[in-house]
């Protein structure tokens, strides 16, 4: 797999564990969560009862329970399809530093499978770039860009062969 498709299906996952993170990222690129709620096609209270939790009514005379949460579960489908359409929020809900990759690289040599902590070696331009390369769909300008940050992790000139996955 190249690293254009690991890092697609990493960026596009939306899961129970990170949901919060991928919604805060939504707002971000919608600026306000009336905008995000339009964007996810639903009203902007539900958005608020997801983030919050759900508030039941007091019965006469009694106190107002406490709040439950809504299972992610039951939401987790509409979060996933307006994130996996706004790829600049897919970038910014992520810490490109903690970037790790298993992938296997080649010098012309030999080539070796190993477990990367690109994002430790990884200069800010070169982080923008990346992520400009997602945005812009430019497989072949992040190739480009990955090859040079696996050079810079080996210490001699490398190319990335093969990517199994890439995590954050």
């Amino acid at each position: 797999m190249r690293f254009y498709d690991a890092l697609k299906s990493e960026l596009e996952t939306v899961t129970a564990d990170n949901w919060r993170d991928k919604l805060d990222a939504l707002k971000a690129s919608n600026g306000t969560w009336a905008a995000t709620a339009r964007a996810l096609g639903v009203d902007k209270r539900t958005v608020e009862r997801w983030r919050a939790g759900y508030q039941p009514r007091a019965r006469a005379g009694q106190p107002r329970p406490g709040r439950r949460q809504v299972d992610p579960q039951t939401f987790l489908g509409k979060i996933r399809a307006a994130f996996v359409k706004d790829r600049p929020a897919q970038v910014a809900a992520v810490d490109w530093k903690r970037m790790t990759a298993v992938a296997t690289w080649w010098n012309g040599k030999y080539r070796r499978e190993q477990v990367m902590h690109l994002g430790a070696y990884m200069s800010d331009p070169e982080m923008t770039a990346v992520a400009g390369a997602y945005v812009n769909k430019d497989r072949n300008g992040m190739s480009g860009i990955m090859n040079n940050v696996i050079s810079n992790y080996l210490g001699f000139d490398a190319k990335l062969a093969d990517v199994e996955s890439v995590t954050f």
